[in-house]
């Protein structure tokens, strides 16, 4: 059965490049409704060779999985603050779903959207535990600025 979820994916993530306006409009809908369930096939499309497809992925990884610091980004997960408990844990755990392994992905061209998405994520769990939106935001502002240093001090240029 499992087999047919992966064909629908598969056809889905291929609308978002459809000739036809409709096809391509309804084909995110439904992506976004999939939630979890797609976002294997939606992170998969942001490295397909349709650069209609990868923008639209792009947008969509954006609009459902991202929640944003002050600065209006999603920080990389590994960037959370070390006095997090269980940092190294909640780093690994998050980045192994948002992966679908425990494989390394170490993508500069995408700017290492899988630690992106860990990170939306891991807030969607402090969601549902019942952090406000201030705390929440409290910690990605100071993710936010860890990851501004990192990149700074490794001389890493934002994406264009």
């Amino acid at each position: 059965m499992w087999w047919l979820l992966s064909l629908a994916l598969l056809m889905l993530v291929e609308a978002l490049g459809s000739d036809d306006f409709r096809t391509r409009e309804r084909a995110p809908s439904i992506l976004r409704h999939m939630d979890l369930i797609a976002l294997p096939a939606i992170r998969e499309a942001v490295r397909h060779e349709d650069p209609e497809i990868r923008h639209r992925a792009r947008f969509l990884l954006d609009e459902v999985f991202s929640v944003k610091s002050t600065a209006g980004t999603v920080p990389w997960i590994d960037m959370l603050p070390s006095e997090t408990p269980d940092r190294q844990k909640i780093i690994a755990d998050y980045l192994k779903i948002a992966r679908g392994s425990d494989s390394p992905s170490y993508a500069w061209e995408l700017d290492w959207v899988d630690y992106r998405i860990a990170t939306c994520l891991y807030v969607r769990q402090l969601r549902e535990k019942g952090w406000s939106k201030g705390k929440i935001r409290e910690v990605l502002d100071k993710m936010e600025k860890r990851e501004e240093t990192y990149k700074k001090d490794h001389n890493v240029n934002p994406l264009p």
